[in-house]
């Protein structure tokens, strides 16, 4: 099986994203460039989902969102999921005179999903619904059975395998859990790929037309005592295989909450220590409401003081010496009696009296009568001036004594409006700066909801919680079943052996318990000979990757899976070395591919392997040995590789990457993308064309520097 190619759609940050894959046996390696925080994982969980459904996604689905955090409910409350995958499969079958024929053929996967948002951390995914297309001369036909038949295509072994998470991998070593779930953890996997699980299936069935056997034993009406031992027998089995089965899925669910649970908690972790995105968002919001109030208020008293420049105080004292000046002036016409002037109402009042001050006469029309009015004419003319400067001179008078006073209250608003206006201005430069800030935090910060990951967590915590429950219960119920169910099966074959019942149905009877037995028989024979051969394979993958020579004082001489399903590594003098705290991330990273490397040899199952981070802490010697490695025993190598993980090894890259594909989180702008990308920063996953060398102004770092990268030319 070779994937071709992928398309995702609305699957969390994944809107609309396509992705090849490359299928040159001479080119095999498919590598997506990401750095941290840019949906690898999600691609991974994408991946097993189209083709494993519900159990392909953490905890089988359980409190898993599927749509993306950010999806706009006033758009639409219905969010449409799918993810579409193109793959191949040969066929090989061998023709009459024994020679090997291969066809491969074609498929077109889709699983399609609908996820209601019912609130802020709720939601409901329903119509889940799988198809697949195989490719013909006239389109793409219909398969019926699609889900069963992709089982016949791939296996239902493949998820963990097959699909791996550098950090997740490490469960099989690491002391996350305990050394017994860590056995049952190898045990599975190595059964698993293994084909053990066809063996249970057969030993099922011959468990069943055992019952029947059984069954048949009511027709004989004196082998009531058989019967009802039987029955007891068939419902003891029965109980204790379900209990089995339950218990195997609380281990396969226990293995997978681990992960979750750490993860969630690193998550939780760098987001207090980089900021909650949403108390952020909130602080943001407050700061820009701030800013605008803190304007408005700095032009306000821009205002004010403008004011202030035109207040009369203010032009008193800018021509305080020309009201001095003109004081004087004044002063010195009223002393020689020019201002004010008196005249007037006199000689009016001798025209109303016709009579002079010297007692003459003033009839109208004399000449002296003319001679007063011309008087009067000439003191009208001169008098608008004189009143003007009487005027002023009153006015000088006051003004004067205005500065001689002074005026305290325009001094003090003035020194009040500076002030104000000084620390406004202040204020304007903290809180624009506290913003801009902010908005750059903001936008750096992973896709993260801190109030949503601590209800996730919370969860997870409490299935785990409930998971260890079921478990510790069903492991000390099991003894107790097996041992009344070996009692019972004793006291049933001994019945059996004194019954009068018929000879067939005992012949049947003990045909069938042979055959139970011959697949027990088989089930230790691959125990005692591939597990042998997994480990083996396992200890020269891992001292290759390492590259340690136990010949030549290699702290780390030897990895083998031991026979109660450890993995142990071992040092000098066969000292068994901790891998807690005596291997390396490097080391223990190159241990655990080792293992899975060497149950897909041994097992010889071809399909893609998808590993996420598989080169993390590893030093340019130990990169070059596991891509070695992997290029010679993977049909198809699918890597997410981050910039660092490539570093060193961009040579091999050259000679056996058929694809390499560029991934960005458009949320890393500004603070990791230098450039805004095409459709603003929504976040979403996108691609480019760069290569491992190249980059592009959608994918290019802000921080640049010591990058041996060259820009891709369009």
């Amino acid at each position: 099986m070779k994937f071709i190619e992928v398309r995702f759609r609305n699957f969390r940050i994944l809107h609309d994203l396509r992705i090849n894959f490359s299928t040159n046996s001479r080119l095999p390696f498919t590598v997506l460039r990401a750095e941290n925080a840019t949906a690898k994982t999600t691609i991974l969980s994408a991946l097993q989902w189209i083709l494993f459904g519900e159990d392909g996604l953490p905890l089988h689905g359980k409190g898993y969102r599927i749509h993306h955090l950010d999806w706009n409910v006033e758009d639409s409350k219905t969010v449409d999921i799918e993810v579409e995958l193109k793959f191949e499969h040969t066929f090989e079958r061998h023709d009459p005179g024994g020679s090997l024929i291969k066809t491969t053929q074609a498929y077109l996967a889709r699983r399609t999903a609908e996820e209601e948002i019912l609130g802020p951390n709720q939601w409901n995914r329903t119509k889940s619904l799988f198809t697949m297309y195989k490719q013909s001369n006239s389109g793409w036909t219909p398969v019926p059975n699609a889900e069963i038949r992709l089982r016949q295509i791939m296996g239902s072994n493949l998820k963990d395998i097959f699909f791996l998470d550098g950090d997740r991998a490490l469960t099989f070593i690491t002391s996350d859990i305990s050394k017994n779930d860590k056995r049952k953890l190898v045990r599975s996997a190595i059964r698993d790929m293994l084909d053990v699980e066809i063996l249970e299936k057969v030993r099922s069935r011959v468990d069943k037309t055992i019952s029947q056997i059984r069954t048949k034993e009511r027709d004989f009406p004196e082998a009531k005592e058989v019967v009802e031992t039987g029955d007891r027998v068939t419902e003891l089995k029965n109980k204790l295989h379900k209990k089995e089965e339950k218990l195997k899925g609380i281990n396969s669910d226990l293995a997978g909450i681990l992960p979750l649970i750490k993860g969630t908690e690193d998550k939780i972790k760098d987001v207090l220590v980089k900021g909650d995105k949403e108390k952020l968002k909130e602080e943001l919001s407050t700061a820009q409401v701030d800013l605008v109030n803190v304007r408005k208020r700095s032009k306000e008293l821009a205002g004010e003081h403008s004011e202030l420049f035109g207040a009369e105080s203010l032009n008193l004292h800018l021509l305080a010496n020309d009201v001095q000046r003109t004081d004087r002036l004044l002063d010195k016409l009223e002393k020689k009696g020019q201002i004010p002037r008196s005249a007037l109402p006199i000689l009016r009042g001798y025209l109303q009296t016709e009579e002079c001050i010297c007692q003459r006469p003033l009839t109208k029309g004399s000449i002296e009568y003319k001679r007063v009015e011309e008087l009067i004419a000439r003191q009208e003319s001169a008098s608008e001036t004189d009143d003007r400067l009487t005027q002023l001179l009153y006015i000088a008078s006051g003004k004067l004594h205005d500065l001689e006073q002074g005026d305290p209250k325009w001094q003090s608003e003035v020194r009040r409006v500076i002030s104000e206006r000084n620390d406004m201005e202040k204020s304007v430069k903290e809180i624009e700066t506290k913003v801009k800030q902010l908005e750059t935090t903001v936008a750096g910060l992973p896709d993260a909801n801190i109030t949503f990951l601590t209800s996730q967590l919370k969860m997870y915590r409490e299935q785990k919680t409930e998971l260890d429950q079921n478990k510790g219960g069903l492991e000390a119920e099991l003894p107790v079943l097996k041992g009344a169910a070996r009692i019972e099966t004793n006291r049933y074959e001994k019945l059996l052996s004194k019954s009068k019942a018929s000879k067939r149905l005992k012949s049947d009877y003990l045909a069938a318990a042979d055959v139970f037995g011959v697949i027990d028989e088989v089930y230790k024979a691959i125990e005692k000979s591939e597990i042998p051969e997994v480990s083996e394979t396992m200890n020269r993958f891992f001292l290759d990757m390492i590259r340690s020579d136990p010949e030549r004082n290699a702290i780390m001489r030897r990895a083998e899976v031991t026979k109660d399903y450890d993995i142990t590594v071992y040092g000098p003098k066969k000292r068994i070395l901790n891998t807690d705290s005596d291997l390396n991330g490097a080391s223990l990273r190159a241990l655990t591919l080792s293992f899975v490397l060497s149950l897909i040899k041994v097992s010889g199952v071809a399909a893609p392997n998808v590993i996420d981070t598989p080169l993390g802490m590893m030093d340019p010697l130990i990169k070059q040995s596991v891509l070695e490695i992997l290029v010679s025993n993977s049909v198809q190598p699918i890597l997410f590789l981050t910039s660092s993980e490539i570093r060193d090894c961009e040579g091999f890259l050259d000679e056996k990457a058929g694809l390499v594909t560029t991934l960005i989180n458009t949320s890393h702008y500004p603070e990791k993308l230098k450039n805004e990308p095409p459709g603003g920063s929504f976040p979403r996953a996108i691609t480019c064309s760069c290569n491992h060398r190249q980059f592009c102004d959608i994918c290019e770092l802000a921080n640049n520097a010591g990058s041996n990268l060259q820009r891709r030319t369009p």
